[in-house]
């Protein structure tokens, strides 16, 4: 979906996602993944011990940690990636919560675009001030998006429009 082709989304009167909005968002998409992982986790973990039949102790707490964690990083990846380059232009959580990831210019992400913003997203994560300027800036945009010329708008504001 293409918002505005020859300007900038800001120089359009279109309402940009909020704080608790996109946090509401990322709690959907948390708790989607959490489950994912724990049955993809779970599946290695029996795969893991079926192949090494008792040789390696896939009880233990590290290899358990480990995996798990492993496993929900490279979820976290693919499942934001795809989701926000695909014709949704965000996941099941934004969606949910009527939002799109666009460029500034309204663009939908190129799967390119989607894994960066998504590997970006590390970085507003451990400084964390990088989601903490959402509420204060004028397109509500975090570091990652800033990085990426990104914008999350309400998806309802753009169907309104038409």
């Amino acid at each position: 979906m293409q918002v505005c082709p020859n300007e900038d989304i800001i120089k359009i009167n279109l309402p940009f996602a909020g704080f608790w909005r996109r946090v509401f968002a990322f709690f959907i998409d948390v708790v989607i993944l959490i489950v994912a992982n724990t049955v993809a986790a779970s599946l290695i973990l029996l795969i893991i011990k079926t192949i090494f039949q008792g040789k390696i102790n896939v009880e233990s707490f590290e290899i358990i940690t480990t995996i798990s964690l492993n496993t929900f990083i490279l979820m976290y990846i693919v499942y934001f990636t795809l989701g926000e380059s695909s014709g949704w232009q965000g996941t099941i959580g934004k969606k949910l919560a009527g939002m799109i990831v666009t460029d500034i210019r309204g663009n939908k992400l190129s799967i390119k675009g989607a894994l960066l913003r998504t590997l970006l997203k590390f970085i507003s994560v451990f400084v964390l001030l990088g989601y903490l300027s959402i509420p204060f800036t004028k397109r509500r945009q975090a570091l990652h998006d800033f990085m990426m010329k990104t914008v999350v708008i309400n998806s309802q504001s753009i169907k309104n429009d038409k």
